[in-house]
């Protein structure tokens, strides 16, 4: 009877045994990386790492024949000495440094322990950079806000007042520039806006515009009103204008009228002149 109870105590340390054996890769498969700074993609296993190589692959279903790094044949650095492959104990790391827009891509992992046990493995690299502040422009007849130099491609929203989303009435052009980053234009019609504030957003959730830091605020009147008051204006200018202009053709005609009487009353004169001294 003791030899029977034995025999599940007996299992469980043979099965712990051989799970123990068994090699357990991981790595982190999504990993964000800041433009120009350093980051590490690392992968580990239960037993020590005998060799790795790695592969700079447009996807998963794109890599190249041959690995870009490679700890077998010693290539253990990029020719720019940017990517570096580390094989210590139990770990692999790739250190990017210096990242760079080209840097996104699915790197592939190929992870062989000492025991014999190897593994293919991918991780994707993202790599963000900040947009600079939003700015708007009032024009003629649209508000434009601009945005640069970030990445990925993002989208730039429109608020009204109380949170009212207007990004629907906006059209947008992105601009990929020869660096990688993208530049964003986002157009708003005026006849389509009320008179009030309006916000430009690089974030969605800023509907108030509540957070200074990408936002950019600007106070639009109403552009039917807008033409009129300046209709108004314009007609405020040319009424007095045009009432001087007639005016000053009144008193070139009379001068010239009071003018020309003054010169034939002096021929009649100098006529009579003439006769008079004829009879003398």
């Amino acid at each position: 009877m003791a030899s029977l109870q034995l025999l599940p105590l007996c299992f469980l340390l043979v099965t712990t045994q051989e799970s123990s054996e068994f090699p357990n890769f991981t790595c982190v498969e999504d990993v964000t990386a800041a433009l120009g700074k350093t980051v590490n993609l690392t992968c580990e296993n239960n037993k020590a790492m005998l060799n790795a190589t790695v592969k700079f692959c447009h996807n998963e279903t794109s890599c190249p024949k041959e690995s870009d790094l490679n700890s077998i044949s010693n290539k253990y650095i990029t020719d720019n000495g940017r990517i570096s492959l580390m094989v210590i104990n139990q770990s692999v790391i790739l250190s990017v440094h210096k990242v760079k827009i080209s840097d996104q891509r699915h790197y592939k992992f190929f992870l062989e322990a000492v025991n014999g046990d190897d593994h293919n493995k991918f991780i994707y690299l993202k790599v963000v950079a900040p947009y600079s502040e939003p700015q708007i422009k009032i024009q003629k007849d649209t508000v434009v806000c601009t945005a640069s130099g970030g990445h990925p491609q993002r989208q730039l929203y429109w608020f009204g007042d109380h949170g009212t989303n207007l990004t629907h009435n906006s059209k947008l052009v992105s601009l990929k520039n020869e660096d990688g980053l993208f530049s964003l234009i986002s157009t708003l019609q005026r006849h389509s806006l009320d008179s009030g504030t309006i916000c430009c957003s690089i974030f969605n959730n800023n509907t108030n515009c509540d957070n200074p830091q990408g936002s950019a605020l600007v106070r639009v009147g109403n552009e039917t009103t807008t033409n009129k008051v300046s209709q108004d204006a314009e007609k405020k200018i040319l009424i007095p204008v045009f009432i001087v202009i007639i005016l000053a053709a009144i008193c070139a005609v009379t001068f010239f009228h009071c003018r020309k009487k003054k010169g034939a009353i002096r021929n009649t004169y100098l006529q009579r002149l003439f006769l008079f001294e004829d009879m003398i």
